[in-house]
């Protein structure tokens, strides 16, 4: 058993999904200041760091960085980092040998309550890099799993996510009344605005000339309501709704093909080939 007695033990602690429950975050504490408690150390609040609904394919995390910001000064402000199990530092396994020669090298042992990992072990590398391999693949399955349901929407003329200006979802349901998807109908606010922007090119004006009109008429634009919102219209907006094959009724996924820049949470896209992409009307 490793004491933990005077040393500055860091607790760290991470939950993924919007879905899950703010509270995993206490649970997480509460079980990682036992393990060391029961070991003879003592956790400061200052060093209880926590990423709420972030995902573990990146290190770029605010609370985490705020950690191995005190891990790399001098002097050192932590000996130990605690956490529930790996998965809570990293599901990407590039990511996850980096970090491993770096505490290996700053000597701060990185230990896991659940899996029994302590990176300064010496059978250490063997099961942390086996960990971060399954934490890896998990990432993989439910990446697969999620394309796989959404493909499986589109097939059946659901919605497979945010909707262009003008259309809106419908929850529908089973026999059993259980949801099965998202049926796309049009949303006469919204229709509104498209079917004008088509009138107003047809009639000679440009795409800036109706951007600045609707600006000047306080017309709220694509996605006023959301954190993505636009502070008004601009000539690029109103070409790209005058393209969108959505407004003739077609509907196309797996269009472009969504990947993260390796340590970044940077997602780049690229074309799918045609023969990829599921197009309905």
């Amino acid at each position: 058993m490793r004491s933990l007695s005077g040393l500055n033990v860091a607790i760290y602690a991470r939950y993924s999904s919007d879905l899950q429950r703010p509270a995993s975050i206490d649970d997480q504490v509460r079980r990682c200041s036992e393990y060391v408690e029961q070991r003879g150390g003592k956790v400061s609040p200052g060093l209880v760091f926590s990423d709420a609904a972030k995902s573990g394919a990146s290190l770029i995390r605010n609370g985490f960085e705020q950690l191995m910001r005190l891990v790399r000064q001098r002097p050192r402000g932590v000996d130990a980092i605690v956490v529930e199990d790996m998965s809570r530092v990293t599901r990407d396994l590039a990511d996850a040998s980096h970090l491993f020669r770096e505490l290996r090298y700053l000597d701060v042992p990185l230990v896991g309550v659940a899996d029994g990992v302590d990176t300064s072990g010496k059978e250490a590398k063997v099961t942390f890099t086996v960990k971060s391999l399954l934490s890896d693949m998990y990432l993989d399955e439910l990446s697969d799993k999620t394309r796989r349901g959404l493909e499986g929407r589109a097939l059946a003329g659901f919605s497979t996510g945010g909707l262009p200006l003008g259309y809106r979802s419908t929850p529908q349901s089973d026999e059993h009344g259980r949801l099965v998807g998202h049926r796309i109908e049009i949303d006469e606010d919204g229709a509104a605005t498209i079917r004008r922007i088509f009138d107003e090119y047809l009639k000679g004006n440009s795409y800036a000339a109706i951007a600045q009109m609707f600006n000047g008429e306080s017309v709220p634009p694509p996605r006023a309501k959301t954190r993505h919102r636009r502070k008004g219209w601009i000539a690029g907006t109103i070409r790209g709704m005058l393209l969108n094959e959505a407004y003739t009724g077609v509907w196309t996924f797996k269009k472009r093909l969504w990947q993260k820049v390796p340590g970044t949470n940077e997602r780049r896209s690229r074309e799918r080939s045609p023969d990829q992409v599921i197009r309905r009307e």
